[in-house]
């Protein structure tokens, strides 16, 4: 099985834990009666985050590089605000192109193109049926998600469906989404590196790339019913961003000891 095989299944498995009789299902509760629910009382296990400096992480073909060749910064924010305990809130970003990013390619196909150029907005559904974690080891050789990333600590992580936005028009709805609050894994020339070279995922020891005391949230949408073994991950829309600037509004009691490192 190689690795493109082998991320499109773990991938599946991710999203089969929120699936119900075959289909994704979803609350259809608006933002605000979300918010209303999550502010009825105190919870013990609320986030809200704040993020800026956005980059884009390739494009189709491969959506990690990992030399950091083809990441490359946008404009652009993102609000976290999420209760475990309800399992309720919001996550959005919204994203703009520049001069110096250029368009985002999105799809291949032939001679064709798909390209985002403009306001991009991601909208992830966070409710009854999002898949919630903390405290947690992903990637690498966890066990946990496939080893496309290193093996990195995730404060928050989730696997939710998400929308995407094009200059204020729906593009795509429905796309399987993963957001990460993790360690800090590129560099500030976009590698993801340790002293001894560039991560791959054949790297025997896939421990220690992370930046001691930096943050990162990482943000993927993915058109999962649609495969495509040309692309990396193997699905025919990728589109996968990083904010390195990210302010802690509000974390669980105790979780900002860990912070401090």
């Amino acid at each position: 099985m190689n690795h493109r095989t082998r991320f499109a299944v773990i991938a599946l498995a991710s999203f089969a834990l929120i699936t119900t009789t075959g289909a994704l299902t979803f609350v259809a509760r608006s933002s605000e009666e979300q918010m209303a629910t999550i502010n009825t009382a105190e919870s013990q296990r609320h986030w809200i985050l704040k993020a800026d400096r956005p980059i884009v992480i390739g494009g189709y073909g491969d959506n990690f590089d990992y030399t950091g060749r083809t990441v490359r910064p946008l404009r652009g924010y993102a609000t976290l605000d999420i209760d475990l305990e309800r399992q309720a809130g919001t996550l959005e970003a919204t994203l703009y192109t520049t001069p110096s990013s250029g368009p985002l390619l999105l799809n291949r196909q032939e001679v064709k193109e798909e390209l985002l150029e403009g306001e991009i907005k991601l909208v992830f559904h966070i409710n009854g049926q999002t898949r919630l974690v903390e405290n947690v080891w992903l990637h690498g050789d966890t066990g946990l998600e496939a080893p496309v990333l290193p093996e990195v600590f995730n404060w928050l992580a989730g696997w939710s469906m998400a929308d995407l936005y094009v200059n204020g028009e729906l593009r795509y709805k429905g796309l399987g989404g993963h957001f990460m609050f993790a360690e800090q894994l590129r560099r500030e020339d976009g590698t993801i590196r340790r002293w001894d070279g560039l991560y791959s995922m054949e790297t025997k020891d896939k421990s220690r790339f992370t930046i001691p005391g930096g943050w990162e949230l990482h943000l993927m949408v993915m058109s999962m019913d649609e495969p495509d073994p040309k692309n990396f991950p193997p699905f025919a829309r990728v589109l996968h961003v990083n904010f390195e600037n990210i302010f802690v509004v509000k974390a669980p009691a105790g979780t900002l000891v860990n912070f401090a490192r």
